[in-house]
């Protein structure tokens, strides 16, 4: 059986990250040639908070109350993905797995509220047996803040309190400090794609930097 791979899809809102999910599982099952998988290709697609556990279903209510603490929130996140692990590791037995956002933006965003990076981390207990299980490859999508807050303005949902321009922007310095962080600590394979630009053309680059992580 071919390698299953665990792929995840990071960025801010309005980046476009589950347009590309959906764009690569349709390459992966039309093109013979691309580096891994075929139309036979199993796929599992999933998304953090997952709201299939308790921690995940507090979650959605918990990052719209100003009041709730970093800590709190933190500690749900990362209960929901060690759970989550559990079944993204059995289902890696017989499928890819593609999740929509994980660990790098739950990182950044807590620092963001004051939490510490360091603690967040080894909450995590990443590469043991009980703790959260680390990506094959992460596709961070890369967006200008002014033009994510463009994005987010057209969709005409209630504004929640992580779209404020100064957040955003201080999320984005922490989203550079996590990726830089996570590479040294694990050797995380973390590819930075342009999102800034047409939706075919986020593709085509996307594709190659996956091509070229595979093929090292």
């Amino acid at each position: 059986m071919e390698k299953t791979l665990f792929i995840v899809f990071e960025g801010i809102d309005g980046c476009g990250k589950d347009t590309q999910l959906h764009k690569l599982i349709g390459l992966v099952k039309e093109d013979d040639e691309y580096p891994f998988g075929n139309k036979y290709s199993n796929i599992w697609v999933t998304r953090e908070p997952t709201k299939i556990t308790k921690s995940g279903e507090k979650i959605s209510q918990l990052i719209r109350e100003r009041d709730v603490s970093g800590e709190e929130a933190t500690k749900l996140y990362v209960e929901d993905r060690i759970e989550h692990t559990k079944l993204i590791k059995e289902i890696l037995k017989h499928s890819h797995v593609f999740s929509s956002r994980y660990d790098i933006l739950t990182l950044s965003y807590q620092m963001t509220q004051g939490m510490d990076f360091d603690y967040m981390y080894e909450l995590h207990k990443y590469g043991k047996n009980e703790g959260a299980i680390i990506p094959d490859i992460t596709i961070l999508f890369d967006l200008p803040v002014e033009v994510a807050l463009k994005r987010m303005s057209l969709r005409k949902s209630q504004e929640e309190c992580f779209e404020k321009e100064e957040f955003q922007r201080k999320l984005k310095g922490n989203l550079d400090f996590c990726i830089d962080e996570l590479r040294k600590r694990d050797k995380r394979k973390i590819i930075v794609v342009n999102a800034n630009q047409e939706i075919e053309k986020v593709t085509k680059e996307m594709c190659e930097k996956i091509k070229d992580v595979l093929e090292k």
